[in-house]
């Protein structure tokens, strides 16, 4: 494989790091793209094996498993030319790292720090400042809007109208956590009293947390009733993956910002 670029291969991680890129990047287009069906065989071991499926929560339930599945709510939202849909935990669903956040714009999987801060800023009162939720994000806008050459990669990119592209997410994830607020309820009657969540904080005060929310969106037409259940799809858990974590995010600057 090295032949023609012997240096390369001194930038090779252990075998295990390798193997976790590997297998991230092929749960982000398993995720991405539910029809088509998935393999990963390591030393004769499968490590992704999902067959092709009709919709996008049977693929989130072959990946990350039936836990997760049933904490994630739907996100559908459009503004300003932007559309958002996808799924994002209720607050009780947390991780230490930012590998629970996968990100897509017109289909291609990005890191992107404009999407990141949204979904960061829209949980500040919901979680601690060091973990993130898990969040499946698929952000469709008109390719004009975008700058693509901003990595070798193509994995960054840059966004014409960042400050529109971060307010849709921000409201579309908010708007998700209010029309689902009762699987909150529900969820935090099932943990126990003695099991703090973040902070210290206890699961008889979890429903205050989504105070910031109500005053913001007093008057509004947000509806609270608990949506139809859906149940998902047997599968198999994906891999996990950790790093270090994060601090909370600032708020985001405006266009006029340096």
């Amino acid at each position: 494989m090295f032949f023609n670029v012997p240096v390369r291969r001194k930038f090779l991680k252990t075998k295990s790091t390798e193997l976790s890129h590997v297998s991230r990047l092929v749960t982000c287009y398993a995720l991405a793209y539910p029809e088509v069906e998935f393999k990963l065989d390591h030393a004769g071991k499968k490590t992704i094996d999902v067959p092709s499926v009709k919709s996008p929560q049977e693929r989130v339930f072959q990946l990350l498993g039936e836990k997760v599945a049933e904490r994630l709510v739907p996100l559908d939202f459009e503004r300003d030319g932007i559309r958002i849909r996808g799924f994002t935990s209720l607050p009780h669903e947390q991780r230490p790292n930012s590998h629970s956040l996968y990100l897509y714009v017109n289909g291609r999987m990005v890191r992107d720090k404009v999407l990141t801060h949204a979904i960061r800023f829209a949980y500040r009162d919901l979680i601690p400042s060091s973990s993130f939720p898990v969040v499946l994000l698929f952000v469709e806008l008109d390719p004009t809007m975008i700058d693509v050459n901003v990595h070798p990669t193509k994995v960054e990119i840059r966004f014409h109208k960042s400050q529109t592209v971060h307010s849709a997410i921000l409201h579309s994830i908010e708007k998700a956590l209010l029309v689902n607020k009762a699987n909150l309820s529900d969820l935090a009657r099932s943990i126990p009293a003695s099991a703090p969540t973040r902070e210290g904080q206890r699961p008889g005060e979890i429903g205050r947390a989504f105070a910031p929310f109500s005053r913001h969106h007093q008057g509004s037409n947000f509806s609270f009733q608990r949506p139809a259940s859906n149940r998902p799809f047997p599968g198999s858990a994906g891999p996990s993956f950790q790093d270090s974590g994060g601090t909370g995010p600032a708020p985001f600057p405006s266009e006029s910002s340096p």
